[in-house]
């Protein structure tokens, strides 16, 4: 579920296997 403003965030699991949420933004650096 993203709104608008959510758009430009996304998730990933981490190792540990948690759900962290990060910027695609940083995704695309």
């Amino acid at each position: 579920m993203f709104t608008n403003e959510g758009r430009s965030w996304g998730t990933y699991k981490s190792s540990s296997g948690a759900k962290r949420y990060i910027s695609m933004d940083y995704l695309k650096k």
